[in-house]
């Protein structure tokens, strides 16, 4: 073997400088979560809550019964379920709660689908209809 060779096969890791370790950022670690927030009908002991948030908002208490929905133990916003008027804190972001506020005011309002299928059956059978291929009342 060849000098030359010998050359490349020596190792020369004993001469570089040994790699910096990682240090640790001083930056403390923070998770942002979404606030829960929970929609209920609005109670007589929400009325200081509500005056403040109408004030924020530059504008009236909406009459009539309310949803409001609540993050973090705050109300900050609520709609009046018969009109769709809404009032919400502008210095918080609400556009997603009040969006959900109108859909849960527009399907407190919406009206009764169709009963279920158990339901008409049990009627059928209350009223003296067909069942299992016979008469309610026994006659074959």
């Amino acid at each position: 073997m060849s000098f030359v060779l010998m050359a490349l096969l020596v190792d020369h890791s004993s001469h570089t400088a040994p790699a910096k370790l990682v240090e640790r950022s001083e930056m403390p670690a923070t998770t942002t979560t979404a606030p829960s927030v929970l929609i209920r009908a609005a109670r007589g002991s929400d009325g200081a809550e509500l005056e403040r948030l109408a004030q924020l908002d530059s504008a009236r208490v909406p009459a009539g019964s309310l949803l409001v929905a609540e993050a973090d133990g705050r109300v900050v916003a609520a709609i009046a379920s018969s009109t769709g008027e809404a009032i919400a804190d502008p210095f918080l972001p609400t556009a997603d709660v009040v969006a959900l506020l109108q859909l849960r005011a527009a399907g407190a309002t919406a009206p009764r689908g169709r009963r279920g299928i158990t339901a008409r059956r049990g009627g059928a059978r209350r009223r003296g209809a067909h069942v299992g291929g016979r008469a309610a009342h026994g006659t074959a």
